[in-house]
């Protein structure tokens, strides 16, 4: 991942990895493959990072999040499913032991799991997408136990899920078409022609 501190400057090599996402005080930025999560404290560009995948278990990590400023939660794939893992930021180990999501992984009909923003009390929305239906599923931020009654049914051809950094408005992508959700409840199309949405932070 490159970055640069000015219009002018050269570019330089932060960190190696995907989906990057600052911390919420946005002193800190992670990113995380199948290899390693990594985090750089953006003040003075020191790096800690911590590899994956040394034991018989492969670990697909398509996703992360952070819950605080000194927490982060994995979202991971492995033989048993899709998981969440809970992670100290500084020692970059986790905090809890894993949340299974009880999605199974099916190459003939694989699921698309990730995470879509936080809920107005800092929940956790996850994006889980199948034939069937996109489903927004919200869990508890310190123990990820998941909260039911705030789950959020769209059609199965949604993509690019967002929800606003208030938790209360929500953007979507249909066909296409895209929605916008406001708090009350009320959805309304913006347009067409669009591929991805999100909110600006």
């Amino acid at each position: 991942m490159l970055a640069a501190t000015r219009a002018d400057s050269e570019w330089i090599n932060l960190l190696f990895g995907y989906t990057p996402v600052f911390s919420p005080n946005r002193t800190r930025l992670a990113t995380a493959n199948s290899l390693a999560l990594n985090v750089v404290e953006l003040s003075t560009g020191a790096t800690t990072g911590r590899m994956h995948n040394h034991g018989p278990t492969y670990l697909n990590l398509p996703d992360l999040i952070w819950t605080d400023d000194s927490s982060l939660v994995l979202l991971y794939l492995d033989d048993s499913g899709y998981a969440l893992s809970p992670i100290d930021a500084d020692s970059l180990v986790e905090s809890a032991a894993p949340t299974p999501l009880g999605v199974a992984f099916d190459p003939d009909a694989p699921s698309l799991v990730r995470f879509a923003g936080h809920g107005p009390n800092g929940e956790i929305g996850i994006k889980i997408a199948d034939e069937a239906s996109t489903l927004i599923r919200f869990f508890d931020p310190a123990s990820l136990a998941e909260i039911p009654d705030q789950q959020l049914v769209l059609s199965p051809a949604v993509e690019s899920v967002r929800l606003d950094s208030y938790g209360i408005g929500l953007l979507w992508i249909d066909d296409q078409e895209l929605w916008y959700r406001s708090a009350g409840g009320e959805s309304r199309s913006l347009g067409t022609g669009y591929t991805a949405a999100w909110f600006a932070t």
